[in-house]
């Protein structure tokens, strides 16, 4: 895996299954006009740093799958002009208008993708 950068960009992962509810509740929403105007952030629930993410990715491919992998980091050190580092978005807006709030952490987030991942390998 090959991280550019220092690794410590914070982002808050959030898994498709989870953003899919706060579409559904707001589609579905019994009071429309409450979200007229209204912009909702929708996240994970936590922030985690890039590196944090490929040594999570590391540790379920190696005690799960039997694969090991290797971290590289490229510009190790260097801030990139154009990235953000920082990027925490609360959730907590969405939750008090929609009644949602995300239910994957990132780890369990992680296991169902790379364990989708896995099968469309080896099915191809």
């Amino acid at each position: 895996m090959r991280i550019f950068g220092t690794g410590q960009q914070q982002r808050n992962f959030l898994h498709i299954s989870d953003l899919a509810q706060y579409y559904e509740a707001a589609i579905f929403c019994p009071e429309p006009e409450r979200l007229k105007g209204e912009v909702l952030n929708v996240a994970g629930p936590k922030t985690a740093t890039i590196s944090e993410v490929a040594e999570l990715i590391k540790k379920l491919l190696a005690e799960k799958h039997g694969i090991e992998v290797k971290i590289k980091h490229e510009d190790e050190g260097k801030i990139r002009k154009h990235e953000v580092y920082d990027f925490p978005i609360s959730y907590e807006k969405a939750r008090k208008t929609l009644g949602v709030e995300p239910k994957i952490s990132l780890e369990e987030g992680l296991e169902i993708e790379l364990e989708r991942a896995l099968r469309t390998i080896k099915t191809r």
